[in-house]
């Protein structure tokens, strides 16, 4: 992923309402992945990984995948109105 995210960032960079789209999308993915990903291993490991925790992971991801959709729409209107 970290491939991918440093390419994105060089092809946004200096894109105006791209970039911001881009950098919300990079805050929520290390949001989901960082701040509950890595815990979510270790805990599912241990077995402590109980519902309210779970539900904590869907929220943040669910930010994720908006994030993801407002880029990607984005990014569909500006290739067609290119």
């Amino acid at each position: 992923m970290a491939d991918l995210n440093a390419e994105e960032n060089d092809l946004l960079a200096g894109q105006g309402h791209l970039s911001e789209l881009w950098l919300e999308l990079r805050l929520a993915q290390q949001g989901w992945v960082e701040g509950w990903g890595n815990l979510a291993i270790a805990r599912a490991r241990a077995g402590t990984a109980d519902a309210t925790f779970l539900s904590q992971g869907k929220v943040l991801f669910d930010d994720y995948r908006a994030a993801y959709e407002n880029l990607i729409a984005a990014l569909i209107r500006y290739r067609t109105n290119a």
